[in-house]
């Protein structure tokens, strides 16, 4: 019963405190030279225009990173 109350706790935190963006506007771009091709896509929150993602592909290898 108490491993049930516990995770009930931290799911319900998660829910209460977590947060929520739409990202609208999306910049793609490709990038060619003799030894890297890659390919990144820009998701820009518009409400506050210093949070947005930035995807980039390294070969097989997809990354992500939030900008705040």
């Amino acid at each position: 019963m108490k491993k049930l109350f516990i995770s009930f706790v931290l799911l319900f935190s998660l829910f209460v405190f977590s947060q929520e963006y739409q990202f609208d506007y999306m910049l793609n771009s490709r990038s060619i030279s003799n030894d890297y091709e890659g390919a990144s896509k820009h998701l820009i929150y518009s409400k506050n225009v210093n949070v947005s993602i930035f995807f980039y592909d390294r070969g097989n290898e997809v990354y992500a990173r939030l900008l705040d």
